[in-house]
């Protein structure tokens, strides 16, 4: 081919992690693969149609700062862009989420009964994990411990809890 023959052949692109429909909080690394018949000259990420990031070197790999957008879904997209200009993309949606869960006890109604039941929920605006019905614990009578004793442990949804007992 001439010197002046313009490659007209267009990179590929695609994401390599994070996993789709995944949710994310603070800072999410984008990683993807991306060639060409001759160069990938750089890497572009967009968040919801908005230039985020950019890498002009292989190994592709871009921080999303998660802290910068609303909770809930937003559109990733890639970029490659070769030397003369061509360029391809590739889409996937991730959840931003920044927000903590929330955990509440339900004290037990009748606090002087043995064994007493705490029941508890854990909500999240984005991922709904703990199963509410499934929230009870038991609790063993005991006399009150001189210092702060754990008591009980649970995993609620993706939530490790932990209950303390004592002063």
């Amino acid at each position: 081919p001439s010197e002046n023959a313009k490659d007209t052949t267009p990179p590929s692109i695609s994401f390599t992690a994070p996993a789709v429909d995944t949710h994310h909080r603070q800072t999410a690394t984008v990683n993807a693969t991306a060639a060409d018949n001759v160069a990938v000259v750089e890497v572009r990420l967009y968040v919801d149609g908005d230039l985020h990031a950019t890498d002009a070197a292989a190994a592709w790999s871009l921080g999303w700062d998660t802290t910068a957008f609303e909770d809930g879904e937003h559109e990733l997209v890639v970029e490659a862009i070769d030397d003369d200009g061509n360029t391809a993309t590739d889409t996937r949606s991730f959840t931003a989420d920044n927000t903590p869960p929330v955990f509440a006890i339900t004290p037990p109604t009748t606090p002087t009964a043995s064994p007493v039941t705490l029941g508890w929920t854990v909500s999240d605006g984005q991922a709904a994990e703990a199963d509410p019905a499934a929230a009870a614990l038991p609790l063993p009578p005991r006399a009150k411990p001189s210092r702060p004793s754990i008591i009980a442990a649970m995993k609620a949804g993706s939530v490790d809890v932990l209950l303390i007992h004592g002063s």
